[in-house]
């Protein structure tokens, strides 16, 4: 892992634009690193493992929680 603080973002889908338009600049800013799920995956590649190796090099999660997010059938367990 690189000197750079890392900011790992959940979110779902439906609020892509939010965590990449406007969260992700403002955090960047900072000088922190960010890593959004959106196109950060190849085809073919392992999505899950991405996500947990990314998970294990953060520094720090920031969940993303919305109206939209709370009315996903995985929203229901939280």
């Amino acid at each position: 892992m690189s000197g750079k603080y890392r900011v790992f973002f959940s979110h779902g889908s439906e609020d892509a634009y939010i965590a990449g338009l406007f969260l992700k600049p403002k955090v960047e800013s900072s000088g922190a690193g960010v890593f959004l799920d959106s196109g950060a995956t190849q085809y073919g590649e392992d999505f899950r493992k991405v996500i947990l190796d990314e998970l294990t090099t953060c520094d720090e999660l920031l969940v993303l929680l919305t109206k939209s997010s709370l009315l996903r059938p995985q929203g229901e367990r939280i």
